[in-house]
């Protein structure tokens, strides 16, 4: 299998994305599937409070998407990368 990079976003709050990350990094980490997870949310850092494992990437940095990059780079074995994305700024 190839690296795969997988997004969790929506524009709108309350539609599961953080639901749906937290029991999705628990999933691979019950079958040992090598993963690395990245939240941006800085208002509710749901993925990060159940996984502390999960690197917080600042958005409204411009280096702020360097920690993924590095680690996408770095990694020579088979991953798989989730990132949380916030809500669209209102």
């Amino acid at each position: 299998m190839k690296k795969q990079l997988l997004l969790v976003l929506n524009g709108k709050g309350g539609v599961g994305k953080s639901f749906f990350a937290v029991n999705f990094v628990q999933y691979l980490k019950d079958r040992q599937i090598a993963h690395a997870a990245f939240d941006s949310d800085n208002e509710n850092s749901t993925l990060k409070r159940f996984h502390p494992e999960a690197v917080f990437l600042n958005l409204a940095d411009p280096r702020g998407l360097d920690p993924m990059i590095q680690e996408l780079e770095a990694t020579r074995q088979r991953i798989r990368k989730l990132i949380r994305v916030r809500d669209a700024i209102r």
